[in-house]
């Protein structure tokens, strides 16, 4: 019930309970709607969002970073493509195999990989691929998981990992990340 609660108030949702001894209980969980026309932005991006967000102007002096987020769950590719896209350039990969078709074809600053997407291949044997590519041996990448132990986060920084948050995380922690990310 604790990560549900965690996961509905960082969409922007509120949980509630009635409850009646003998009876038993039934728990609501409410999420705002957009109306048409509304500008698209996300609730939980709204009441997240305690610093001002600026835009990166791109001009021949000043590059926006580049990250690929690699990550086979809808509704989180939004959430976070939403929270970056003011100040990075953020593509998206579904899978393993999307992942290794952008890496070859352009080059990437940054990467937030979730270690469990869905198939085979884990995050973490997808970073290991990836830091075998000239380019990319350096390059910050961050492991997003459900995985929440202070073990956990030490397995995955050994692994190659430069950097980990765990899930349900807030909007601001992730942007606190990614700017250290960057330095």
């Amino acid at each position: 019930m604790a990560i549900t609660k965690k996961q509905v108030n960082l969409l922007g949702g509120k949980v509630s309970v009635e409850s009646e001894e003998g009876k038993g209980s039934t728990f609501i969980v409410e999420f705002p709607i957009q109306r048409t026309g509304q500008v698209e932005k996300s609730t939980a991006v709204e009441q997240e969002n305690d610093e001002p967000t600026e835009p990166v102007e791109t001009n021949s002096l000043q590059i926006t970073k580049k990250i690929l987020y690699v990550e086979d769950e809808k509704d989180a590719q939004n959430i976070v493509h939403k929270t970056l896209s003011n100040n990075y350039t953020i593509d998206i990969a579904n899978n393993v195999d999307e992942a290794l078709a952008k890496v070859k074809s352009q080059k990437y600053d940054a990467f937030l990989i979730d270690i469990n997407l869905g198939e085979g291949i884990t995050g973490v044997q997808l970073m290991e691929m990836i830091r075998e590519m000239p380019d990319y041996k350096e390059t910050p990448m961050t492991a997003i998981t459900a995985f929440a132990a202070d073990s956990d986060r030490e397995e995955f920084l050994a692994k190659g990992f430069t950097h980990y948050i765990s899930k349900p995380f807030a909007l601001k922690e992730l942007k606190k990340l990614v700017r250290e990310m960057f330095g």
